[in-house]
């Protein structure tokens, strides 16, 4: 994963703050549902996650998904949401692979699944951002 931008080490009140910080965002927050969701133990490429996201936010398969749609978040994953989320200690980024994943800790997990609990269903998530993208 990315070691070119070493994170220091946080404590358990500064991972949290910075951690609910991250939350606070509802694009990041829909970031991490997808990586918290996943079941396979390899990095998602980050083109993958872009057009997840906006299959998600339009409530359509990935392949309804245009490459401008998927480009353009895309765009905001790599210059706003993954590097805060990567200084946040919560994703492992490999810039240069283009891979994304969950940091592989157990404080993370933990602190997901309290604090970003799995919506009753994606349609009535108030992540949800109608006609976005």
């Amino acid at each position: 994963m990315d070691i070119d931008s070493a994170r220091p080490e946080m404590g358990e009140t500064e991972f949290l703050e910075s951690l609910t910080a991250s939350l606070s965002n509802t694009d990041r927050r829909s970031i991490l549902r997808v990586l918290q969701q996943r079941t396979e133990s390899v990095p998602l490429p980050v083109e993958r996650l872009a057009t997840e996201l906006v299959a998600r936010d339009r409530d359509v398969p990935g392949d309804a998904v245009t490459d401008e749609q998927a480009n353009r978040r895309r765009t905001m994953l790599y210059h706003c949401h993954l590097p805060k989320l990567h200084q946040a200690a919560v994703i492992d980024w490999d810039r240069e692979g283009e891979r994304v994943s969950l940091a592989d800790s157990q404080r993370v997990r933990e602190a997901l699944s309290t604090l970003l609990p799995e919506p009753e269903s994606r349609r009535s998530s108030p992540d949800r951002k109608w006609g976005s993208s």
